[in-house]
């Protein structure tokens, strides 16, 4: 029976959820060299580490100047803009990975607790600095790698090791069936 000699994993979509994450990625095994290549599609029900979470928390800034609710030319560093109070109601949720650039998907807490959820333009990897007009192109670009290689991490079994539960507010009657 041959043996698999080399497994990779390329992410394409990675997306946290309230029960854990659901992930899209192409694996890919070398048998006696030839490359064997199957797309996998996982829900987890495992909560990320804090490591993974700060990784797409670095991508609130960008979220929010990709998508023009901060004006990127009155910023100097996009990590500032976390000490905003409009970031507060943004979360970045996940990322869809292609070889040639990345799509960055998040959302917007509203008044009323209601859900506006966002998605970056497609951003080509090739695009050099500022040519697309996006002056953090670099910093961008770190923050998808520290994201992709804490993603990464994550389906190689870097997760909190309990299942994730939903909290029940037995003192709250509003809740109560």
């Amino acid at each position: 029976m041959a043996v698999a000699t080399q497994t990779s994993v390329v992410l394409a979509k990675f997306k946290l959820t309230k029960l854990g994450v659901e992930a899209d990625y192409e694996e890919y095994e070398m048998f006696e060299g030839t490359s064997l290549r199957t797309d996998v599609s996982k829900k987890f029900p495992f909560q990320p580490k804090d490591e993974l979470l700060a990784a797409f928390d670095m991508l609130v800034p960008h979220l929010l100047m990709m998508c023009e609710f901060v004006n990127e030319s009155t910023i100097e560093n996009p990590n500032e803009i976390l000490d905003y109070s409009i970031a507060e109601n943004f979360k970045v949720t996940g990322l869809l990975v292609k070889e040639s650039g990345v799509t960055i998907i998040g959302r917007r807490i509203l008044k009323g607790k209601k859900v506006l959820n966002l998605t970056t333009p497609f951003y080509p990897w090739d695009t050099p600095d500022e040519a697309d007009g996006y002056a953090f192109a670099h910093g961008f670009q770190m923050a998808v790698s520290m994201a992709t290689e804490q993603a990464l991490a994550y389906l190689e079994g870097d997760y909190i090791r309990q299942a994730a539960q939903l909290s029940l507010d037995f003192d709250n009657p509003t809740d109560q069936v």
